[in-house]
C-alpha cells in the first residue's frame, strides 16, 4: 500500500505546511443506516447502501457503511487497497475509537456524522498539504446548508475543527499514503460532525465544549442530510484544490469565518507557548497573530486552553 508519511503540524521538520494531515490512527465517519440494505458482513455490519457507486458533480463515489466499527479512518485505509484509484466514502453509525488530533478520543455515538472520504491524488505529496484547510471550509459550507440560507454563526478554528456559538461541533482529521514511485497514494479525510443526538451521551472530561446541529438549530437534523452535505461540498472544494490550489474562494471562506478574530490567544507551538492577537490568515491560509506588536504567519500549532475557557480540540 506504500508508505504512510505524516504532514502533520505537530512534525515541524516536515517541509510542508502540515495542515493535519496525519499518519496515524486517527478517525471520524459518518452515516446512518438503511434497514432494507442486507448486511455484507453478519459480524462487522458492514454492507454497501443502496447506490453506493454514486456521482457528485463530476466525481464518482463509492460508499461502504458499518453500524459500528472501531475508526472510520482505519477502515479506510484496508478499503482504499480493496479499491485501488476509487474514490471512496466510508461512514458509520457509531465508533467505538474514534480519535482527534495527537491521537486525542473522539467521541462518537449514535446521531452524529461520522465518516472518511478516501481520495486519490495526483500531485506530489506537498500539494496536498493544506487538505485540512479544504476540509474545513467544505464542513463549514456544508453546516450552513444544512442550517439554511442565512445562517452564519458556524467558524472555523484554525486549522481543523468548526465550532458553532464557540461550542464545537465538528472536527477534521486527515492523513496521506504516499506511495513508492509516487503513483496510488491517496489522502484520507476523516470528519466527525455532531450532528443529532444528546451532550449527555458525550463522555467526559471534554476539552472543549460540544454542540450539536439539533442544539444549534434547535430543530430535527437528518444525519444522512449532514453526509450528503459533507461530501458534496467536500468533492466541490478539493476539485477546485487539485485545480487552483488554495484559490481566493477557498482562503477567503477561511478568513471570513474564522474564529477567535481580535481575541488574544495563547498558540502551542513545538517549542513553547506564544500570546497574540488572531488577526486573521495570509493567502497560503497561514494563521495570522501580532505577537509583540508584530505580523507572524504560523503553519504549525494549535489554540490552548485560555483561563476560565475549555481548550480547543477534544
Amino acid at each position: 500500500m506504500g508508505n504512510w508519511t505524516p504532514i502533520d503540524n505537530n512534525h515541524p521538520a516536515t517541509p510542508t505546511m502540515g495542515r493535519d494531515i496525519d499518519a496515524r490512527d486517527p478517525s471520524h465517519g459518518s452515516g446512518d443506516s438503511d434497514a432494507s440494505a442486507p448486511p455484507l458482513e453478519s459480524n462487522t455490519g458492514r454492507y454497501s447502501p443502496p447506490l453506493a457507486v454514486h456521482a457528485v458533480g463530476n466525481v464518482t463515489m463509492r460508499r461502504i457503511h458499518f453500524v459500528c466499527t472501531d475508526s472510520t479512518n482505519a477502515r479506510a485505509r484496508e478499503l482504499a487497497a480493496e479499491h485501488p484509484g476509487q474514490r471512496l466514502l466510508i461512514t458509520a453509525e457509531e465508533q467505538t475509537a474514534g480519535r482527534g488530533r495527537q491521537g486525542r478520543f473522539w467521541h462518537s455515538p449514535r446521531g452524529g456524522a461520522w465518516l472518511s472520504i478516501v481520495w486519490p491524488t495526483s500531485k506530489a505529496p506537498q500539494a496536498y498539504a493544506a487538505t485540512s484547510l479544504v476540509a474545513a471550509v467544505a464542513v463549514l459550507r456544508a453546516i450552513r446548508d444544512v442550517a439554511g440560507e442565512g445562517f452564519d454563526r458556524a467558524r472555523i478554528k484554525w486549522p481543523n475543527d468548526l465550532l458553532i456559538d464557540g461550542r464545537k461541533v465538528a472536527g477534521i482529521l486527515c492523513e496521506q499514503c504516499v506511495s513508492p514511485g509516487g503513483r496510488g497514494g491517496f489522502v484520507i479525510v476523516g470528519v466527525g460532525v455532531n450532528a443529532s443526538f444528546d451532550l449527555a451521551a458525550l463522555r467526559g472530561p471534554l476539552r472543549h465544549e460540544p454542540t450539536t446541529l439539533v442544539a444549534a438549530l434547535n430543530r430535527p437534523v437528518a444525519v444522512h442530510e449532514v453526509v450528503d452535505a459533507v461530501e458534496r461540498r467536500f468533492v466541490e472544494a478539493m476539485e477546485e484544490f487539485e485545480t487552483a490550489g488554495l484559490s481566493r474562494s477557498i482562503v477567503g471562506a477561511l478568513a471570513a469565518h474564522l474564529a477567535y478574530v481580535g481575541q488574544v490567544r495563547s498558540w502551542q507551538l513545538p517549542r513553547g507557548v506564544v500570546r497574540g492577537r488572531v488577526v486573521g490568515v495570509d493567502d497560503a491560509g497561514r494563521l495570522l497573530l501580532e505577537v509583540d506588536g508584530r505580523l507572524a504567519a504560523f503553519d504549525v500549532g494549535e489554540f490552548t486552553a485560555e483561563a476560565g475557557c475549555p481548550a480547543a480540540d477534544e
